[in-house]
């Protein structure tokens, strides 16, 4: 089984490599290389397969559209040390993928944890945001203030700091064949969003993916 472009029925998407901020990323690229620029920015536990359904509305329309793996994750290349994965580097890892094509800005869209890098990229580097899509995550400050002065916020943010755990975090998401996320995909979707062949990808993903990324999840919240 795949988890490349190969994926997508939209026959203009294909796999590509680029090599930004020190890292090469896979990057699935769609679309006329002259339209207006959308960087799409996946979660966790993801990668660019989440945004499938959204690629080739975006391509009729006219744009050009990056989808990468951000590092850690799928076919994406795997840093060594957490420090590799901050929201720093995540975010230059954008605006680079973003000059790779040319372009001096894009339209950013974010789910999840890419609309936390997506936020970062933002603020660090507004030249580079031509328009913002924000998926499921509040700015900053916002999730700042809740997840400190809201009990209920801070329950359901729970993952946060079991994933600040050292060993016990891998060890609970690798059994049962990663048993963990799929439990959080189906509980968080309608009935019917994933496939089981979907689940399987979104398992082989898991097994290529080294994401260091909520390991510093933490810290963002309490900067």
């Amino acid at each position: 089984m795949q988890t490349d472009a190969s994926l997508l029925s939209d026959s203009s998407a294909e796999s590509t490599y680029r090599d930004v901020n020190g890292v090469r990323l896979h990057v699935v690229a769609a679309g006329d290389e002259d339209g207006s620029l959308v960087v799409l920015l996946h979660g966790f536990p993801d990668f660019f397969y989440c945004w499938r359904e959204q690629i080739e509305p975006l391509v009729e329309a006219g744009y050009r559209v990056l989808v990468p793996d951000q590092r850690g994750y799928n076919l994406s290349e795997k840093l060594d040390g957490v420090r590799a994965y901050r929201k720093s580097e995540l975010v230059r890892d954008v605006v680079e993928l973003v000059h790779s094509e040319g372009r001096d800005s894009a339209h950013i869209v974010g789910h999840d944890w890419g609309a936390s890098v997506a936020w970062e990229l933002a603020l660090r580097y507004p030249a580079t945001v031509d328009r913002l899509g924000i998926v499921n995550v509040p700015h900053p400050a916002v999730l700042r203030h809740h997840v400190l002065s809201n009990p209920k916020q801070l329950k359901k943010s729970w993952y946060v700091f079991f994933f600040q755990l050292p060993r016990l975090p891998e060890w609970a998401c690798k059994r049962e064949n990663f048993e963990f996320f799929e439990r959080a995909l189906r509980a968080n979707a309608s009935p019917g969003t994933f496939t089981d062949e979907d689940i399987a990808r979104y398992c082989l993903d898991c097994l290529l993916t080294r994401s260091k990324e909520y390991n510093l999840f933490c810290d963002m919240l309490l900067q």
